[in-house]
């Protein structure tokens, strides 16, 4: 799916009413190979399903008990409870081949129902994972997905609309990894003056993945023609 799909490889689908089983969940950074497959949001209790994928020889995984999930707007946590298909550390899982996915369950209380976007954080002494500005709210995943759907098929004017519609009409989401996907999109079109307008968006603004982003802008050939 182009190097859009491959270099985020953060962002997956979402198509479920909160409530619901959201499935494939789109977010914007994570400290390791990590997807969310799915949040299931209960009358009583919020499971969260991750999986991670070994990309080292002799690799292993653990998850510490204290892992807590943080409404990133209102800044509240909720604690873990319990998680299965994962031995707590110091266990650990052990890999038998790069490339091997391991998937695990997270279970949580229940979110509140005006939660739009979360981290999960593992609180521990080294190698801890997080995975931050998970997506809830459905509107924001429906422009995003249509933003891809688009750009999977070639339609990247469509794709462009549609993920800029995501950033503009989400303004209290304070990550912006969608705009490495703006800025691609406008290099191809070789619109280099709209590409450079919203690399000074981001590197102006406040966004917690901002240096994530400019790092992977920075990898690209055509970084010296935006800056």
């Amino acid at each position: 799916m182009k190097n859009i799909i491959s270099l985020i490889a953060l962002t997956f689908i979402c198509n479920s009413l909160f409530g619901q089983n959201i499935e494939s969940v789109n977010f914007a950074v994570s400290t390791h190979p990590m997807k969310v497959n799915k949040i299931e949001m209960g009358t009583n209790q919020t499971k969260v399903e991750i999986a991670i994928e070994n990309q080292i020889q002799s690799g292993s995984f653990c998850a510490d008990k204290k892992i807590d999930i943080q409404d990133v707007i209102g800044k509240s946590k909720i604690h873990l409870i319990k998680a299965e298909g994962i031995p707590v550390c110091p266990s650990n899982y052990q890999f038998t081949y790069i490339g091997e996915v391991l998937t695990f369950q997270l279970y949580f209380p229940k979110l509140k129902s005006s939660t739009k976007y979360i981290n999960i954080i593992e609180n521990c002494d080294q190698y801890c994972f997080s995975i931050k500005g998970i997506i809830l709210d459905n509107e924001m995943n429906k422009e995003i997905n249509m933003g891809y759907d688009y750009y999977s098929k070639g339609k990247i004017d469509f794709a462009l609309q549609a993920f800029k519609m995501a950033v503009e009409n989400n303004t209290d989401y304070p990550f912006g990894f969608l705009y490495f996907n703006i800025i691609q999109i406008y290099v191809e079109k070789q619109d280099f003056t709209s590409a450079k307008e919203w690399y000074n968006k981001l590197k102006n603004s406040e966004f917690e993945d901002k240096n994530e982003v400019i790092s992977r802008l920075k990898s690209q050939a055509f970084y010296q023609k935006i800056i």
